[in-house]
């Protein structure tokens, strides 16, 4: 079995986790649904080559109904 690469730094996806966390509109929110935001958001920017407010407002309605 193979791990899955993505293009995205790691460091971006800690960043995009601890600015989620800070946002006071987001309190309350699962740590799952914060992690699957992330992912889904940077794997739409940096691998697909999206642009980020509409791959954000697409990975938000899935994660944070």
């Amino acid at each position: 079995f193979s791990s899955v690469a993505n293009a995205y730094p790691q460091e971006e996806l800690k960043e995009c986790i601890l600015s989620i966390k800070q946002n006071p509109v987001m309190l309350g929110a699962s740590e799952n649904s914060i992690e699957g935001f992330c992912e889904c958001t940077l794997k739409f920017i940096f691998d697909e080559g999206k642009p980020d407010i509409p791959s954000a407002n697409k990975c938000g309605s899935i994660y944070f109904k």
